[in-house]
């Protein structure tokens, strides 16, 4: 039986075969982190080197193939860098809120909690997303979590007193959140109204009055400080002052239907 010729190998050693190639070439690119990074010709590059022995392989490895994986690795660093950036990730989370990508926004946000639990911006921007996927009671706990970390916020507190004054049982914990916010902003015309609401809610007429008044005081404009003020006075029988102040709060805003309420 005759044994078939062996084929000439220019480079005078012997060539690796296909597979081992495939195995050099998959362990070295995989030395990148970031797939995709490095163009696919160094690929079939460093491939037909192999075939034609360890010399031109090692050869075309120092010219070509390592300096590109450098290249991808050093990309891919910035990269990761630009990804893990606490600002970054927060501006990601605000377009995919506003794209209504909800889930993906809260991966975002405890993406950042996961590195920075002290992340306060973080807190708040979760209470919105949970807040607008309805769960109220994990927008709550995110606000109540970003308001321990920044106690001298009035704006989170008034959001948290919002939040409670949507249950009849947590009407007095609203209250003392209102107050805590009086506190640190005596001028919040905001903060004045919601407890009015409170007051307006358990028929404590005159209590009510008097917040919406305070409120009208700081910002004469408030359309819902006044049309609020207008119900109740309808509802004590102060029908020329309710109807006063009803027609400011038409005036101011003619489109809003909550003026014509009472």
């Amino acid at each position: 039986m005759q044994t078939p010729p062996r084929r000439h190998n220019p480079s005078g050693s012997r060539g690796l075969r296909p597979r081992t190639s495939s195995l050099v070439v998959g362990s070295l690119l995989g030395t990148a982190s970031c797939p995709g990074q490095l163009p696919p010709r160094f690929s079939s590059v460093a491939r037909k080197t192999l075939l034609r022995g360890p010399r031109a392989f090692v050869t075309t490895l120092l010219a070509q193939i390592v300096p590109a994986i450098v290249a991808a690795l050093l990309l891919c660093s910035s990269s990761n860098l630009v990804a893990q950036d606490p600002s970054a990730r927060l501006k990601t989370a605000r377009d995919h809120m506003a794209n209504q990508r909800l889930d993906r926004a809260e991966k975002e946000v405890q993406k950042i909690l996961a590195t920075d639990p002290a992340s306060v911006e973080a807190w708040k921007l979760s209470g919105e997303i949970r807040l607008r996927m309805a769960d109220l009671e994990g927008a709550l706990l995110a606000w109540i979590e970003a308001s321990r970390l920044d106690p001298d916020s009035a704006d989170l507190l008034v959001s948290i007193g919002d939040l409670l004054i949507r249950r009849n049982d947590r009407l007095d914990e609203a209250l003392a959140v209102f107050d805590r916010a009086l506190v640190l902003e005596p001028g919040n015309a905001r903060v004045l109204v919601s407890k009015g609401s409170i007051h307006e809610r358990r028929e404590q007429w005159t209590e009510a009055a008097e917040a919406y008044r305070a409120a009208i005081l700081i910002d004469p404009n408030l359309v819902r400080a006044r049309s609020s003020l207008g119900a109740v006075l309808f509802k004590i029988g102060s029908f020329n002052e309710a109807s006063l102040e009803l027609r400011k709060a038409i005036e101011l805003s003619p489109r809003d239907l909550r003026s014509h309420v009472f």
